[in-house]
């Protein structure tokens, strides 16, 4: 591989061009590790094709001289095929002569924008001249072709690390609902931070407002960046994508609009708490949610809970009614740890409401409670207020 050559590029012409054609050499029974060279198997009708599978295996293996012959010989026996074109600007490129792989790029170019490598090559040179309409114009060429490609985040990351324009033109690019949207949108697991930021930046911006994304849609970017202490930035995503919630840093859906909704957003929003003591009834009463609790046991029971990112020091979080006013036999507490807890301090003054919250309190959950037989209440709305 020349010294200029990214390695990402070389392994994706690997990877795309076996996956391209290991479904031909399957079709034709063939176990390609124990064949040799299946150009030399088969008859003339398709020899044009086992000639691509034999120029994919040499770029895989790394035998440039071989794959550039075989290339040239996958072209002669069909000059019109951009994959055939396509794997020999692929040969050439791997051999270290970019001139010619540009010629021949440039051809199959011309031929249609599905094949891979001549996308790839041409998405390289568009990064390395910071021509970011193109770039971005390019993989999302490649994206289409191949959503769930593995090198989808590496590719990415040319662009979105590339600050303003390189993320406005990927951005519209987005915006077109284009059968990559989805993975754009959940594979955010194996994203640096850096690129997870840029990526978040990216939903936040003025282009985005025009794709009409679901809160659904929004919510594994929205949790991971919560995850990250990036609760401003979720804030802004939420706010642009999912008008109908409420949403701090700290807490999510305090008016129970998305629990109305029955939305299901994994690591976020509200759930209902399970028990056989316990009834939690969600309704619209007047035009607003609303949660009603009923505690038929003789203990405090769980009613909600929910992932929260509070930072550290005192608050009081309110349970109110339909009228503003605050409920005592609901309490609110943040436990640590992944716990869920009732603390005893919450028992000391029910009407403060203070709720206090550690320096190294990670995986945090909010939640609230229904005091034994105090009947059925109605919360409408729960308030959050950081104290001095």
């Amino acid at each position: 591989m020349p010294a200029t050559a990214r390695p990402w590029l070389s392994l994706s012409f690997a990877t795309l061009l076996l996956a391209g054609y290991a479904t031909l050499a399957l079709a034709l029974g063939l176990d390609r590790a124990g064949k040799g060279t299946l150009s030399s198997s088969f008859p003339s009708v398709l020899r044009a094709e086992t000639l691509k599978i034999d120029t994919a295996q040499a770029i895989e293996g790394s035998e440039a001289d071989r794959a550039l012959q075989l290339a040239s010989e996958a072209v002669s026996a069909n000059p019109g095929d951009a994959k055939a074109l396509g794997l020999l600007g692929a040969a050439q490129f791997a051999s270290g002569d970019r001139g010619a792989a540009t010629q021949a790029f440039g051809v199959a170019g011309q031929r249609g924008w599905r094949d891979l490598p001549t996308q790839l090559f041409w998405f390289d040179n568009a990064v390395r001249a910071q021509d970011w309409p193109v770039a971005a114009q390019r993989i999302d060429a490649v994206l289409r072709v191949q959503p769930s490609l593995p090198e989808m985040s590496s590719l990415l990351a040319e662009v979105e690390l590339k600050g303003g324009d390189a993320r406005a033109a990927l951005a519209r690019r987005v915006t077109l609902k284009s059968s990559w949207q989805k993975a754009y949108l959940d594979s955010l697991g194996g994203l640096s931070d850096a690129q997870l930021n840029a990526r978040g930046e990216i939903l936040a911006s003025a282009p985005l407002a025009k794709a009409e994304l679901a809160c659904q849609q929004v919510a594994p970017m929205t949790a991971s960046l919560r995850e990250t202490k990036r609760g401003a930035l979720a804030s802004r995503i939420w706010r642009l994508h999912c008008d109908a919630t409420d949403m701090t840093e700290a807490v999510l859906d305090t008016e129970f609009n998305l629990l109305l909704r029955e939305v299901e957003l994994p690591g976020l929003g509200w759930a209902i708490e399970p028990s056989g003591d316990i009834d939690v009834d969600v309704a619209n009463i007047a035009g607003s949610p609303t949660v009603a609790v009923d505690n038929v046991g003789v203990n405090f029971a769980l009613a909600l809970s929910q992932k929260t990112y509070f930072t550290a020091g005192r608050y009081r979080i309110v349970p109110l009614d339909l009228d503003g006013n605050p409920l005592p036999p609901i309490r609110a507490a943040v436990s640590c740890g992944g716990k869920k807890e009732l603390p005893q301090s919450a028992f000391l003054d029910a009407r403060e409401a203070f709720v206090s919250v550690a320096a190294n309190c990670d995986n945090q959950h909010l939640t609230l409670w229904a005091a034994p037989e105090a009947g059925r209440k109605v919360i409408s709305r729960l308030q959050v207020l950081p104290l001095p």
